[in-house]
């Protein structure tokens, strides 16, 4: 998986500042990646013509 490998695997033994950095852009990462299946979902619906509704009974939702 992309992400995956885009992610940092933290080290405990680095100092607190270090660890935060690799946090703050493990949530970035994510932030963007969630950004991307968003704007996926809403250009499948535009091209396919489906409403929100619609995509989410595909999906199995309700």
């Amino acid at each position: 998986m992309a992400i995956k490998s885009r992610l940092h695997i933290h080290d405990l033994s680095l100092d607190g500042q270090e660890l935060r950095k690799q946090l703050v852009e493990n949530f970035t990462i994510i932030g963007d990646a969630i950004d991307s299946l968003d704007e996926k979902q809403s250009n499948l619906s535009g091209t396919l013509g489906l409403s929100d509704e619609t995509l989410q009974q595909l999906k199995g939702g309700e």
